[in-house]
């Protein structure tokens, strides 16, 4: 006899509320943090961007919709997060100019707002739109919204690209972006963020100011090295900024102070970089208590007080709450047998999906082809035949651009407490920041958790393969996919 395995799945949705039918979450609930995180955010994850253009050519041609749709999906995760209007919309007439302003940048292998006219593919839109964007190369669509709300660099400590997206007064933006594919220089964007139809007055924001990272909790991977602090108007020439963690003070150093009183750059702003760093996985939830002090508003000195919570999104917290299944565990053949289940708060909807289960064991070699895996990489061949740790071909990943390369094993499974995953690897050239890694999803792919890890040593690397063994025991009795 073989009994079918129910798994439920649990669809979420977010409230629309206040801000003109656009996002809104509330970042003092950590499962709604959580949630928003691994619905929203990793919905504009590895979106094809469809560009239609050539760059010999000078022509700019557009990207798909789909692409354009997880951009801006991008953007009002972020401006949601951060307690703003979370209602952008793109004008058709900016993303026009802006793909040009992309096209000039991908063509030239630099960025500028101010194009010279003797570049190549220059147009006066493009440069048009390169003079009202926030530029990027290396990264385009989505990962570019990223990139420019961290505002890495020495010459982004005003971080300006950020104050732009978290606006609260912007209505409307365009984007541009290009992949002319024979380098990260030709990986571009243009994002369009000032807009001349704002709304008539200043909107109510969730706080009174705008923070990044925001007031309450945030996932680990947005938590970036540099925080902001931002309030229309004011004076931080006198400001000062102050941190701990369970009373320990941490060091941190003001790296801007906004003052003039302009919005060219969007709100006033505050910036430090604070002496920590989130470049592995936290186990735990981390605090992070906020004081600004002596903020010259009006005239008025005022002091503001937050608490920031850094979160691993793929790991449950206290305020979780499971649907608990009641029913007969040996349903019986040819009758209806009944189950029940509560309800999860902001669930829209239940999917109850059946499998059979049965014993699994699997191999795969590369001399094949792909077989059950699925290949996400840059411009090369994921099958090489010059180096193999046995047989005539191995799978191979390589880093030609900043972006993940990624081999996803395309099988759902139940590991039990004896499951184990093996495989050989040789880690060639690679930087310290270039990292392997094993990874496992439990929620059919929205968050992946590391289950290994192996870092590059900047010299050419290992000279054979070796053998990896991983226990898969941690995740008995649960659904998985793996990826590396």
């Amino acid at each position: 006899m073989k009994f079918k395995l129910a798994i439920l799945t649990l669809l979420i949705s977010f409230s629309r509320g206040v801000f003109a039918e656009g996002f809104e979450v509330n970042t003092q609930n950590r499962e709604e943090v959580r949630n928003f995180f691994n619905t929203v955010y990793q919905a504009s994850e590895n979106v094809p961007m469809g560009w239609t253009g050539n760059i010999d050519q000078c022509i700019p041609g557009t990207t798909s919709q789909e692409y354009r749709d997880a951009i801006v999906l991008r953007i009002n995760f972020f401006r949601a997060m951060a307690g703003v209007p979370a209602d952008i919309t793109f004008n058709d007439e900016f993303s026009r100019k802006a793909q040009q302003a992309a096209l000039i940048m991908a063509a030239n292998g630099q960025i500028d707002h101010h194009p010279s006219s003797s570049w190549t593919c220059y147009t006066e839109e493009g440069a048009e739109a390169a003079k009202t964007s926030n530029l990027s190369i290396g990264r385009a669509g989505p990962q570019a919204i990223f990139g420019q709300m961290q505002d890495e660099g020495a010459n982004n400590t005003r971080v300006g690209h950020r104050r732009w997206i978290l606006y609260p007064l912007t209505t409307k933006m365009g984007t541009g972006d290009v992949d002319g594919g024979e380098s990260w220089k030709t990986l571009t964007n243009s994002l369009w963020v000032q807009d001349d139809d704002r709304r008539a007055s200043r909107p109510s924001t969730r706080d009174e100011f705008v923070s990044w990272p925001p007031n309450g909790f945030v996932s680990y991977q947005l938590a970036f090295p540099r925080w902001s602090f931002s309030y229309p108007k004011a004076d931080f020439s006198g400001a000062t900024v102050s941190m701990e963690q369970q009373s320990e003070i941490i060091s941190l150093q003001i790296v801007h102070r906004n003052e003039s009183g302009n919005s060219y750059v969007g709100d006033n702003t505050l910036v430090w970089e604070p002496e920590i760093s989130f470049s592995t996985t936290p186990t735990t939830d981390i605090s992070y208590s906020v004081t600004v002090n002596n903020v010259l508003i009006d005239g008025i000195s005022r002091n503001f007080n937050y608490k920031v919570t850094v979160i691993n999104p793929s790991v449950f917290g206290t305020d979780s709450i499971f649907p608990t299944i009641s029913g007969d565990n040996q349903p019986i053949i040819n009758r209806e047998n009944t189950y029940s289940f509560n309800t999860v708060p902001n669930a829209t909807g239940y999917q109850l999906l059946q499998a059979n289960r049965q014993a699994f064991t699997q191999i795969e070699g590369a001399e094949s082809g792909m077989g059950s895996l699925k290949a996400d990489v840059s411009d090369y061949q994921a099958i090489a035949t010059d180096v193999q740790a046995s047989g005539s071909a191995s799978f191979h990943l390589a880093h030609p651009k900043t972006e993940d390369q990624v081999l996803t094993f395309n099988h759902t499974f139940l590991p039990t407490d004896t499951s184990q995953l093996n495989f050989s690897s040789r880690l060639g050239l690679a930087s310290e920041v270039q990292i392997a890694t094993v990874q496992i999803s439990t929620d059919d792919g929205q968050t992946w958790q590391d289950i290994f890890t192996q870092s590059g040593t900047g010299d050419s690397g290992e000279k054979s393969f070796s053998t990896k063994t991983i226990s898969l025991s941690q995740f008995a009795d649960s659904n998985g996919f793996c990826g590396y």
